[in-house]
């Protein structure tokens, strides 16, 4: 019988003693403030902020097998009613070392639309990761996040705890693995304590094309589910097309909040 790494216990430990506690608490956001993550990158706005890879910012072990110094960086324009209504931008950087995988981003982002009063807000991401078993991956991130919104400059932040489990070759699958992230342990918005479950397939994996398939949720605060699903297809390993779809329960079930989740999203 295989032995669970202490690190997927401590998680799954975490997550346990915190329904008690935030079942209590009251959630409101205000409308559009669980979007505002997935401006962080373009790519968020079509899979979404999946916990399988990818991303430190939606999970902080996505590093841990980085072997080389890593620039990245984005922008997403907002454009509504014939102007530009918002813009946001990122920068982050990865560096590799003996002791484990450090990196840090910065992200901008400010939202014009009146209906969400969103306001101008500022992200700094810090994170640590490490392959500590076979096939496992963990890691350890901060984020804090300054506000500007109507006159008003309130600050949030917390800590992010992440696991990968890669499978490997499974069946007809050249690459199967599973993510989970326990996110924003601290105060404000947009949603303190978020637990985030997803299972990323690769279908086809060929020289000239690789097919990837995505599926998840995450839970804000525990008091709202969001599904999400998204596909990518890489080609010959220089250009990637990615495609979503998200479902957001409480869009669903309160009419008094706008929905606008179940639009598809191409990118």
């Amino acid at each position: 019988m295989k032995r669970i790494p202490p690190a997927l216990l401590a998680v799954s430990f975490a997550l346990l003693l915190l329904v008690p506690v935030l079942s209590v608490s009251a959630y409101d956001p205000v409308p559009g403030q669980e979007l505002f993550p997935r401006l962080q990158s373009p790519r968020f706005i079509t899979t979404g902020a999946a916990v399988t890879g990818g991303s430190d910012a939606a999970n902080p072990a996505s590093s841990a097998l980085q072997q080389r110094i890593h620039l990245q960086a984005g922008y997403t324009g907002i454009v509504g009613d014939g102007s530009w209504e918002g813009h946001a931008a990122s920068a982050g950087v990865v560096v590799p070392t003996r002791a484990g995988v450090f990196g840090g981003s910065l992200g901008f982002a400010g939202v014009g639309y009146d209906a969400l009063n969103l306001g101008t807000r500022g992200t700094l991401n810090l994170h640590a990761a490490k392959d500590l078993y076979p096939n496992w991956l963990v890691g350890f991130g901060l984020t804090g996040t300054l506000t500007d919104q109507a006159g008003v400059t309130p600050f949030s932040g917390g800590a992010n705890l992440g696991v990968i489990h890669l499978l490997g070759p499974v069946s007809f699958m050249p690459d199967l693995r599973i993510g989970l992230a326990l996110r924003q342990l601290g105060n404000g918005p947009p949603a303190p304590f978020t637990p985030a479950v997803d299972v990323q397939a690769r279908l086809l994996e060929t020289t000239e094309v690789t097919l990837d398939f995505g599926t998840g949720f995450h839970a804000p605060s525990f008091q709202n589910l969001v599904w999400r699903v998204g596909t990518s297809a890489t080609f010959f390993d220089r250009v990637t097309i990615h495609a979503g779809w998200h479902v957001n329960l409480r869009e669903q079930l309160e009419q008094s909040v706008p929905a606008g989740s179940l639009l598809p999203a191409v990118g």
